[in-house]
């Protein structure tokens, strides 16, 4: 097959069908398809974040995409302004837009700072939910029983402050008492 590909190419002097050097660009012309370059900045320019991906996973997929757009020098510029488009978080995009003179490393701080302080958050909040006491559980559960209407006059249900049952407008005997277990 390579043969009959060798057989159809014309040299434009002669004795460059003997070069290694001019075969092989040859045989790069025939094989590496022709690239719109329209396309390929198309694809660059309406890529954006992804939820859940990371700013320099994002800004990776954004330099392989920029290598075949042929940008030459403002390749650096170009990814700047399409990380400020394409950042998911508005805040972090309000932040870099604040800068007058922004640079691509300058906006991989700024986007890794938000980041960073978005997972710092979102743990901080998590542990505190987990950190309820045996007291604030009790706390909570007299709570709702405060909100729960009373049932109907006559009828007897559990206390939830002395663990007795007694009708909803008797007196409580715990009410105004000192608590043994937790001494409130």
């Amino acid at each position: 097959d390579a043969l009959e590909v060798y057989n159809t190419f014309s040299f434009e002097s002669p004795g460059d069908e003997k070069k290694l050097q001019k075969v092989l660009e040859k045989f790069d012309a025939h094989c590496i398809p022709r690239k719109n370059v329209t396309w390929e900045r198309h694809v660059f320019n309406t890529r954006i974040q992804q939820p859940g991906e990371t700013i320099d996973q994002y800004v990776t997929d954004l330099r392989n995409k920029a290598k075949t757009c042929e940008f030459g020098d403002l390749t650096e510029s170009l990814i700047k302004d399409r990380v400020v488009c394409g950042v998911v978080s508005d805040k972090t995009r309000s932040r870099l837009l604040r800068h007058a003179c922004l640079t691509l490393a300058t906006a991989l701080d700024i986007c890794r700072a938000d980041e960073a302080t978005a997972s710092q958050m979102k743990s901080m909040s998590s542990a505190a939910a987990c950190a309820v006491t045996p007291t604030d559980e009790a706390e909570v559960k007299l709570l709702r029983m405060k909100r729960n209407k009373p049932p109907k006059p006559g009828k007897q249900q559990e206390c939830g402050y002395c663990g007795g049952t007694h009708g909803p407008y008797q007196k409580c005997p715990a009410c105004g008492a000192e608590c043994l277990k937790c001494g409130r």
